[in-house]
């Protein structure tokens, strides 16, 4: 709810005014929710603070605009496009996109059946149900009787229809489901920082006693070129015969125009040793070192299942998912490196985007990383099985093979999309009238 008192007072200033006093708010809103960016990029958050506060600061300029120019009932139903359209476009849109700090997410930090919804309109879906409820008690603060009651029905409305969106995906999913043990994968997801290969090994044969059909590293477990180095690629096919399971491995493998150019890679050995596949990381980090960006939405077939691998920040972004699962991917595999040096208020808050993608597409999803939390959550974003132990380890657990579809996954996700288009529509009408308003109230000259 922390956008409702910045939308009560920044109600009726300029477009000038609104932005400033947005930025000032977004900077607020990003330095105290990503403490963590000190840990990653020093003296330079506060400028990475800013930028997210220019967002803000858009949004608000937009909505004074909007104001200005819309009777109240339009006004209200455009501002929450256009908030849609500013979050979505500064998340996934451009460049330097960060979904950090997205409405929808705030639903995923725990269980909360509401963040069911999700099935059918996705995180930015579950955003927009979240700021209308925000501009409806905005609105409840206004003066006059008629505007409290109509921001009281607003959020009213929002609330309950976010309602029975969660309790129809629940239903569907209660329907959806199989029996008890019908398709379970056991799985194993190791836990470590990237190191030495041997070590990853040591980890999976201790971690094979529950006889794992997939054995899944974290994000760049091992930092260089499994296939390359012989040694290594030996010592990982070994272990795949052994315990007879797929060893996804996460690596640096080398790139054609040599250092420091690299593919950030997932590499899948099979249960004979053989290479099964590559994924290559279509999303590196901005402003970091993260290999070059792959353009392949490859599914590896395995006899137990498909698997469809999102490398780390690939998971955050609803597109790579979404396009695994509708590739015909059964399970996701998120494999993480968020350095522990990066704190574990950081590695929560990224877990929300893992929770929302499982949601999102009716899948289970795996999730090693090189320090806790290792987890699996299931199609509903519970976390079935977790390590939270600061240390090396091996998460076992089983996961259900899905193949059904969501509404989300269908149409869902064409939402954002949708009110991008019809944002800038309205503003572009808006900037109309109000030059065909000041062209009008101008002073004429003597004829």
């Amino acid at each position: 709810m922390a956008l409702a008192p910045a939308l009560v007072a920044t109600h009726g200033l300029a477009p000038g005014a609104a932005f400033r006093w947005g930025a000032g708010f977004g900077f607020a809103v990003a330095a105290l929710g990503l403490t963590w960016f000190w840990n990653v990029f020093g003296p330079g958050s506060p400028l990475l603070w800013g930028m997210l506060g220019v967002w803000f600061g858009i949004f608000f300029a937009g909505r004074a605009l909007l104001e200005r120019s819309f009777t109240p009932s339009l006004a209200f139903a455009a501002t929450a496009l256009w908030w849609v359209a500013v979050e979505f476009f500064r998340a996934e849109g451009y460049p330097l996109r960060c979904t950090f700090l997205c409405l929808g997410h705030a639903l995923a930090g725990g269980t909360c059946p509401l963040a069911l919804a999700a099935r059918a309109v996705g995180a930015y879906g579950l955003g927009t149900f979240i700021f209308i409820v925000n501009l409806g008690a905005a609105e409840a603060c206004r003066l006059g009787w008629d505007r409290r009651r109509a921001g009281l029905a607003f959020a009213g409305t929002a609330v309950a229809a976010l309602a029975v969106l969660s309790v129809t995906a629940m239903w569907a999913r209660a329907r959806a489901a199989r029996p008890d043990g019908a398709d379970l994968v056991r799985v194993s997801a190791v836990q470590h920082e990237p190191g030495a290969a041997h070590e990853f090994i040591a980890l999976s044969r201790d971690g094979s006693g529950h006889s794992p059909a997939w054995i899944l590293w974290p994000e760049i477990a091992v930092p260089h070129d499994v296939l390359a180095d012989q040694t290594v690629r030996r010592q990982i096919e070994t272990l795949a015969r052994e315990t007879k399971a797929v060893v996804g491995v996460g690596c640096q493998l080398t790139h054609p125009d040599g250092p420091p150019d690299f593919w950030n890679a997932y590499v899948l050995f099979g249960p004979d040793g053989r290479h099964l596949g590559t994924y290559t990381k279509l999303q590196p980090v901005p402003l970091m070192n993260d290999g070059v960006p792959g353009s392949e939405y490859p599914v590896f077939a395995t006899r137990q299942g498909r698997l469809g691998v999102a490398i780390c920040y690939d998971g955050d972004f609803s597109w790579i998912p979404r396009r695994l699962t509708a590739n015909g991917a059964q399970v996701l595999v998120i494999p993480i490196l968020d350095p522990a040096a990066w704190g574990e208020r950081m590695r929560r808050q990224h877990l929300a985007a893992s929770v929302l993608r499982a949601i999102e597409n009716d899948r289970f999803v795996i999730r090693p990383a090189n320090a806790p939390p290792t987890v699996i959550i299931d199609p509903t974003g519970a976390v079935t099985a977790q390590l939270e132990a600061p240390r090396p380890g091996v998460l076992s657990g089983s996961v259900s093979l899905r193949d059904s579809r969501t509404l989300y996954n269908r149409y869902g996700w064409l939402w954002p999309y949708v009110c991008q288009v019809a944002a800038v529509a309205a503003l572009a009408w808006a900037f109309v009238r109000e030059r065909r308003r000041a062209a009008a109230t101008m002073p004429r000259g003597d004829a």
